[in-house]
């Protein structure tokens, strides 16, 4: 139990910093900061749940996360993943609505959605993919 919240507290810790970076660096150097240069063994097979769990936390939680929510929790959910191990994907896509353009990010493990990849009715064009071997545009 106590490791759960140990993960909150560095995961916190990831998150107050983000929004800061997110000032000075582009999509591209943000997601090369946060890439882990150490992987670690997971503590628990299903390790990957509680990151999920503490991404969800913070940002309901941590005012500072609510602007570009997806972006910054894509960033940091991406960079836990990876730090223990896990094949994780980060992808941004935009698409056009009502003449504006929106956009979107999100992170596929094992090719599935593992955070709020957007519904399969609104399709977006995927611009840019991150993982570990920086395959880009890998789908999920």
């Amino acid at each position: 139990m106590a490791r759960k919240y140990r993960l909150l507290v560095r995961m916190s810790g990831v998150a107050l910093c983000l929004p800061i970076l997110m000032q000075f660096l582009n999509v591209r150097k943000l997601f090369t900061v946060v890439t882990p240069y150490r992987v670690i063994k997971p503590p628990e097979e299903n390790w990957h749940e509680y990151i999920r769990w503490a991404s969800r936390i913070l940002s309901r939680k941590v005012p500072v996360l609510k602007r570009k929510k997806c972006l910054v929790a894509s960033l940091l959910v991406y960079r836990f993943l990876l730090m223990y191990g896990y094949d994780a994907v980060a992808t941004i896509g935009c698409r056009l609505v009502n003449g504006q353009v929106k956009s979107h990010a999100w992170v596929c493990l094992n090719g599935q959605s593992f955070t709020g990849k957007p519904e399969k009715s609104e399709p977006f064009v995927e611009l840019l993919g991150f993982s570990d071997a920086d395959m880009l545009g890998r789908n999920c």
